[in-house]
């Protein structure tokens, strides 16, 4: 974990008290102290430095102070057919890792139906695939991933609405 991420409804006058993995990250892998400093970030806001203010065998008490803002993204769009369900959460961590902030899942004629169906896609899967990417990048801007079950409707619908300003490739091995 390279960035403590604390989402803002957990904050409560500047501080946060966790009692999950992250508190066992902090106690176990990092072996931190009260008085420790961590950097942290609050998700879709600034970079802040955490101080360990409390500290038990369950339980970490931070309290934040602010230090800069999140870091500015790429101005890529990632457009990707649905690949297989589990290949999904490697990839999607792969790009948020890399700083891509827009990112489209759409069907293709190849991809199979039973993969919209998966687990894997749920929002809340999803959000903890990318809190995890983030963690790693040092960001704190969640992206924004879209599912297009329709091929045609995204070509016609979404593909004219995005920024004209960036690049755009196809890659296909033919």
């Amino acid at each position: 974990m390279n960035l403590l991420l604390i989402k803002p409804s957990e904050l409560q006058n500047g501080s946060v008290v966790l009692d999950d993995d992250r508190a066992n990250h902090i106690i176990k892998n990092i072996k931190s102290k009260n008085g420790d400093t961590l950097r942290a970030g609050v998700v879709n806001g600034e970079v802040v430095s955490a101080t360990i203010m409390e500290i038990d065998k369950r339980s970490v008490t931070l309290k934040f102070k602010a230090e800069e803002t999140a870091p500015t993204a790429p101005q890529i769009s990632l457009i990707l057919a649905l690949p297989r369900p589990k290949a999904f959460r490697r990839i999607l961590f792969g790009a948020v890792s890399c700083g891509v902030k827009d990112i489209h899942i759409i069907n293709t004629w190849r991809v199979e139906k039973s993969y919209w169906n998966s687990p894997y896609l749920s929002s809340d899967k999803i959000e903890s695939y990318c809190l995890e990417a983030l963690s790693q990048a040092k960001d704190t801007i969640m992206p924004r991933v879209q599912f297009h079950r329709f091929f045609t409707s995204f070509i016609e619908e979404i593909i004219p609405n995005l920024p004209s300003h960036r690049l755009r490739y196809i890659a296909h091995p033919y």
